[in-house]
């Protein structure tokens, strides 16, 4: 997140088709960007997830997150919530780029309703899809993750409503990791459902720090899938992903496309390296220009044309599931050795109880749920011979 909470839209009607992106010439390539080609093959082959910052819905005008917090000083004032003094320390905590501290501060002290108007107030009306929206639709993403509480990621790839996720749903999204079906995930909730929402760093580090199941979710994805940041500052993924208490650092490499200033940005970009396998491909802070020219040329490095966007898992995902064909089981419940080849269509498993039929499914589903079954993978295993 560029600071905990970066945007916001309010979600004026229901998600609407993708927008047609054959408006222009293919963008020949651009020298300010070198896409490694592991995040190319990740978007290719579906196992690249796409987390949206607020840069991308700036390009549209929305406010980011020091904005957000300054316009939320004004109207708590006007609405006589706080006080005079209270206001002048709060802009000079801005100006110390502190905006953090306010919003948990004046979020602590003006009623929940009072915050949930001002937030559909502030973003009443619908806008446009962003430019850099409709090129990152055309790309196969298998998942959206977004801090923003606009709607313009489920506009323009076409996510339906029971699409959406909050962090609430936690074992719906497992679910369709094991089914290899897309879904979007607005990190900090969304306005149509007021009980999801959260806006101040306080509120979102206290519902992460009491799912555990949801860390496990985000660690299993970091664990499993690159991970594309686009329009994150570098101190929020920073922020986001220290919140997050990982065990260890993912041998997956992982990208993010951030505005940055000068060089001073490099330290900043090596620490994400080391710590979480984030490699910066960076453009000019503030160039809504350049991160537009990034992700047009990141769709072109990928070989998508205007010709229009690529099949997205949210509208085939049957096309984009491989079956399973072969099962190989090793030491586990009362098999020594079990090596299963299945057909495309149907299996039939016959026996008498307690010959390992169960064991056999389970263990098929521990090993597609990957690292978030964990806990349970354990009770497969033969412990004596």
């Amino acid at each position: 997140m560029d600071g905990p909470v970066e945007t916001w839209t309010r979600w004026a009607q229901p998600a609407a088709a993708p927008p047609s992106i054959a408006t222009s010439a293919v963008a020949a390539p651009d020298p300010r960007f070198d896409f490694p080609e592991p995040l190319l093959a990740a978007l290719r082959s579906r196992q690249c997830v796409l987390y949206a910052g607020a840069g991308l819905a700036a390009t549209a005008g929305l406010p980011v997150w020091r904005q957000f917090a300054e316009q939320l000083v004004q109207s708590a004032e006007r609405a006589e919530l706080i006080k005079r003094a209270d206001v002048e320390f709060y802009e000079s905590a801005l100006r110390d780029r502190k905006a953090d501290y306010v919003v948990d501060e004046i979020v602590g002290h003006i009623p929940n309703d009072f915050l949930l108007t001002f937030l559909r107030g502030l973003f009443l009306g619908m806008r446009d899809v962003p430019e850099v929206y409709r090129d990152l639709s055309a790309l196969p993403f298998a998942a959206v993750l977004t801090t923003n509480f606009d709607n313009f990621a489920e506009r323009a790839f076409g996510y339906a409503p029971e699409k959406v996720r909050s962090l609430r749903d936690t074992e719906l999204m497992r679910t369709a990791l094991t089914r290899s079906e897309s879904f979007l995930l607005h990190l900090y909730g969304t306005l149509d459902r007021p009980e999801t929402v959260l806006v101040s760093p306080a509120q979102f580090d206290e519902a992460v720090s009491s799912n555990l199941q949801f860390r496990e979710l985000v660690e299993s994805l970091f664990l499993s899938k690159t991970i594309l940041f686009a329009g994150c500052s570098l101190e929020g993924i920073e922020t986001y992903l220290r919140g997050l208490r990982f065990h260890g650092r993912s041998n997956t490499r992982h990208f993010a496309i951030a505005g940055v200033l000068g060089t001073s940005w490099e330290a900043m970009g090596g620490v994400l390296e080391r710590r979480h396998g984030i490699q910066v491909i960076p453009y000019e802070e503030g160039s809504a220009d350049g991160l537009r020219a990034a992700i047009r040329f990141l769709r072109v490095a990928c070989g998508i044309d205007d010709a229009g966007p690529v099949e997205h898992p949210t509208r085939a995902a049957a096309s984009s599931t491989s079956p399973l064909t072969r099962v190989i089981l090793d030491n586990i419940g009362p098999f020594d050795k079990l090596d299963c080849t299945l057909k495309p269509d149907l299996n039939v498993f016959l026996g008498n109880n307690g010959v390992g039929k169960s064991t056999i499914l389970r263990a098929i589903a521990v090993a597609l749920a990957g690292r978030a079954a964990e806990p349970y993978a354990g009770r497969l295993v033969r412990t004596t011979r």
